[in-house]
């Protein structure tokens, strides 16, 4: 299961938020926080952090408990199923 953790904050790394969710009795397995698509316009700079992270979660009887969260990290957070784009990844100016 790979939930999208939302709305949890820039500055947060993930290995607090992997600690947070171990914590919570959680067996987590990778936690990778996702960048923006956008690299305004300059290609040799890196993208910009998002607040959101996914979480590869070990497939345990008790892995649904990552649905039900709604504080992490002392902030208000939403989980979602993680969907990854489909088709190809291309240049959008073409």
């Amino acid at each position: 299961m790979r939930p999208l953790v939302m709305s949890l904050g820039r500055g947060l790394s993930e290995s607090d938020v992997r600690q947070e969710l171990v914590a919570l009795d959680i067996h987590v397995q990778a936690v990778m926080q996702l960048h923006s698509g956008r690299r305004d316009q300059d290609p040799s700079k890196d993208r910009h952090l998002t607040p959101h992270f996914i979480v590869s979660v070990a497939p345990r009887p008790d892995v649904f408990k990552v649905s039900s969260i709604t504080e992490l990290c002392g902030l208000r957070v939403s989980v979602e199923s993680y969907l990854p784009r489909k088709g190809s990844l291309e240049y959008k100016r073409c």
